[in-house]
Parts: C-alpha cells; sequence; structure tokens
C-alpha cells in the first residue's frame, strides 16, 4: 500500500513518556505514516497532541435505527425471532450496531435459526417486559406480599436481581415519561404493546409518587452494590414502595406551611424575654419595696428574682437562634418541613438522600436541630457525616426553611424509622413522641433485626430470643 497505517486503541491510557515520544513523530510525520487514535476520553489526552489532530466525533445509533436494522437482518436472513427479543437485543447494545449484530448472530446460532426469549435472558440476563409490568402493578395495587413472590421467584430461577432492579428503575423513567402524553410515546425504549400497559399504569401513579418511587430505588442500588446480600435490601424498598401513603405536592405543602404559620409563632414568651435584663429585677420591684429604704428588704426580695429570670432564659438557651425576622422555630414546623428538606437533598446529590430518608428531627437543642437515626441505620448517620454531606443538609434547611443554626447528627436507641410505610399500631411511637420506647421491645427482648422485620410484615415476635 502507499501508507502505513497505525491505529492505538483507548490512546488516553499511554503514559506520559509515551505522549511526549509521540510528539515529536506527530511534528515531522513521515509522509508515508497515518496515525488513527481511538479514544472515549479525549479530555485526558495533552492539548499539545490534540492540536496536531484533526478530530471526528462519533456518536451512539439511535435504538429505533438498531431495530429496524435487526429487523431487516431476520427477514432477509429468514430467522424465527420474535419481536421483544428483537428490542432486548437492541437494549442491550446500547447504541453500538457492532455488539447488537454480534448478539443476534450468537443467538441464532445457539437456536440453530430460531431465536427463543429463554435464550435471550440466559445469554443477556435481561428481565422481559411482563415481570417488570407485574412489579409495577403490584406497586400501584399496594400488594407487597405479590413483589416478595415476584422476588423469589426470579431468585429461585438463578436471575440476577441487581439487573432486575437496574430494569425497574428503567420502567420508572418509561412511566414519567408517558406521563408527558401520548405525544411522549415515541421517546419510550419499549415495544408498542408495552407502552399501551405503560401509559395505563402512569395514570395510576402522580408525579410525586413516581419521583419518590425513582429516588427509592436509586437509592437501594447504591445500598446493594455494597453489601452481600442483595436481595434483602431489594425487598425492603418494595414494601416501602407498595405500603407508601399518598405523597402530597410541593405547592400544597407551601400552601400548608404557609397556613401554619401564624399558629407556629410563640403565643406570649418572647415579648417578656427581651424586657428582662439583669437590671430589671431592680426597677421591678421598686413600686413593691414600700417600706423605707432599707437595704434588707430589697435583698430579701432579690434573692428569688433571679431565678425567676433564669427560669425565662432556660428556654432562649435551647432554641435556635432567631431568624425570619426574629421569628423562632417549633420542632413541628420543621418536621412538616421535612418532605421538602429531602427532595431538595436529593435532587443535589441522590445517594445522600437516599442516606437521608431514615432520619428525622428530633428536638432543637443548643441553638442546633438534632437530626436522629435509628440504631439499624448507623451507617446512614456516617455516610451524611463525610464528604460535606451534612453541610448540603444545612444548606437544604437553610434553603427550604430558613432554618440557620445548623445541624448535629445523632443514632437514638429510642428512635423508630419514620418511613412513609405505616408500622404496626402497636409497636410503632407517634412522631410527636420519639423518646418513648414501644411496649413490645418491653415484653419481647429480640434483636433489633427481629424487631424491624416484624415491624414491616405486620407481626409480632413470640417467645424471647437467647
Amino acid at each position: 500500500g502507499r501508507f502505513k497505517i497505525y491505529i492505538i486503541d483507548e490512546f488516553h491510557q499511554i503514559t506520559t513518556d509515551a505522549f511526549n515520544a509521540l510528539l515529536k513523530t506527530l511534528e515531522e510525520p513521515p509522509a508515508h505514516v497515518k496515525f488513527i487514535f481511538a479514544t472515549t476520553a479525549p479530555h485526558k489526552v495533552p492539548e499539545t497532541i490534540l492540536s496536531r489532530c484533526q478530530r471526528y466525533e462519533f456518536k451512539r445509533i439511535a435504538q429505533s435505527v438498531v431495530l429496524e436494522k435487526l429487523k431487516s437482518i431476520v427477514q432477509s436472513e429468514k430467522i424465527k425471532c420474535p419481536s421483544e427479543a428483537l428490542m432486548a437485543v437492541a437494549r442491550a447494545s446500547a447504541g453500538s450496531m457492532r455488539d447488537a449484530e454480534s448478539l443476534l448472530d450468537q443467538l441464532a446460532s445457539f437456536g440453530q435459526g430460531t431465536v427463543k426469549m429463554e435464550d435471550v435472558r440466559a445469554l443477556l440476563g435481561v428481565v422481559e417486559d411482563e415481570v417488570l409490568s407485574s412489579a409495577i402493578e403490584a406497586i400501584v395495587q399496594k400488594q407487597p406480599l405479590d413483589l416478595l413472590r415476584l422476588i423469589a421467584e426470579l431468585s429461585d430461577a438463578g436471575r440476577d436481581l441487581t439487573q432486575f432492579l437496574s430494569n425497574l428503575i428503567g420502567t420508572t423513567r418509561n412511566l414519567m415519561v408517558a406521563k408527558l402524553g401520548p405525544e411522549a410515546s415515541e421517546l419510550l425504549d419499549t415495544t408498542k404493546e408495552s407502552a399501551k400497559t405503560m401509559q395505563a399504569q402512569a395514570k395510576e401513579l402522580t408525579e410525586e409518587e413516581l419521583t419518590y418511587l425513582f429516588y427509592l430505588l436509586a437509592g437501594t442500588y447504591e445500598v446493594m452494590r455494597r453489601v452481600g446480600d442483595v436481595r434483602t435490601p431489594l425487598e425492603v424498598a418494595l414494601i416501602r414502595a407498595a405500603r407508601r401513603e399518598p405523597v402530597a405536592q410541593i405547592g400544597e405543602l407551601i400552601r400548608r406551611l404557609e397556613g401554619m404559620t401564624p399558629d407556629a409563632a410563640p403565643p406570649s414568651s418572647p415579648p417578656p424575654a427581651p424586657i428582662v435584663p439583669k437590671k430589671n429585677p431592680t426597677t421591678v420591684l421598686k413600686p413593691k419595696a414600700v417600706t423605707p429604704k432599707t437595704e434588707s428588704k430589697p435583698k430579701a426580695e432579690l434573692k428569688p428574682k433571679p431565678v425567676a429570670p433564669k427560669a425565662e432564659l432556660k428556654p432562649e438557651k435551647k432554641a435556635p437562634e432567631p431568624t425570619n425576622g426574629g421569628q423562632e422555630f417549633k420542632l413541628e414546623t420543621i418536621r412538616s418541613m421535612w418532605p421538602m428538606v429531602l427532595d431538595w437533598v436529593q435532587e443535589k446529590k441522590m445517594s445522600t438522600g437516599a442516606y437521608l430518608l431514615e432520619s428525622q428531627p428530633v428536638e432543637i437543642a443548643g441553638g442546633r436541630l438534632v437530626v436522629g437515626f435509628p440504631k439499624e441505620f448507623a451507617f446512614h448517620k456516617e455516610a451524611v457525616e463525610h464528604n460535606d454531606n451534612q453541610k448540603l443538609v444545612e444548606e437544604a434547611l437553610k434553603e427550604t426553611a430558613g432554618w440557620e443554626g445548623g445541624i448535629a447528627l445523632e443514632v437514638r436507641e429510642d428512635l423508630v424509622s419514620e418511613t412513609p410505610t405505616p408500622d404496626v399500631e402497636e409497636s410503632a411511637p407517634t412522631p410527636s413522641s420519639p423518646p418513648e420506647t414501644s411496649a413490645p421491645e418491653e415484653d419481647l427482648p429480640a434483636p433489633p433485626i427481629i424487631q424491624t422485620a416484624a415491624k414491616l410484615f405486620g407481626g409480632k415476635v413470640k417467645g424471647k430470643s437467647r
């Protein structure tokens, strides 16, 4: 040939010394040599080399284009292949026509000209649309037992539960797209039959519920990657999704909070508080001292008086620094705005929002808001403390609730996870009284994990643990 062609794949991975040596060749290239550098990270290539190259950007092929190409191949090669199998292959190729044709060739060779959905699942590990649709339907109908049976079937069949959760997150995305209307159906990554089912299911869920479901599943995916047992976190997340309470809209919450503002103000304690400086007891006692100016009686009356200012000043030490025009905060006010804080954090950093789901404001002490975590979620508390996550929560409180006093993170032994799923009435404490210890803990001294399982499934622990 006229030219000698050198192709270097993953070009960004070569060493700095290699870049420097190659640069000398590129500055004065031989007339008979051509270089082709392929990379997915051009920002890692030195600018001195980029400036001496012609750059061509390659984009992924649209899934619809890949699907049409596979259909034409199947027709020309007379391969029997269902449409859902072609969709699964197109989705698994991730925009690469070469990978899509290679997968189709493997499936056709394995089935001797016939592609079965069972072979596709075995090769790709994908979850069929019917299983995902059944899971969403169980969430819509609030049937946690159906979800547990579905997970048991997948686990017994040796299916990858992490892949199932990943596909379920993608289905949640499709439901949110279907919520936009029929004109958005072309943006759904699924078949036409599944698209109709998704549009029907999307009508049964609000946008707030879909957003909650997405963040719940995404946070569970992060947890499953860190723990060895992937089944338990998935089952707990699906139970929470099925037993969710109605999620209020942000606008409605704001209107409620605006209506609560007059009631949230302290009754009458703030006005006298600033009028009680240290010199006030003497001025207040002057009209009471009717007797002549003897020092004994004012001293006798002054003894109890310093106690009164101290008694009035004690709440001020525990209360946060005044914000919003000097108005004090009540714990109930911040608790009512806590869902807005969670949404704000999840929008900024999804992993931090997932860890924060198990927390709840428990008290205001020393000018700081104490955010408590149940003892079984101590790992979540440690995660929020690291990597500036705590500063992100404080920023969320400032932006959504106007709280500027900072926060303190604590693990509370007597705290029960306050999630959207309703707990057993007999064992769950009310949100207004977190310090109280529930009765079943006294009668049933079982390990915490057993007690948590009993609350999730609405059961009772019988017998004492050894």
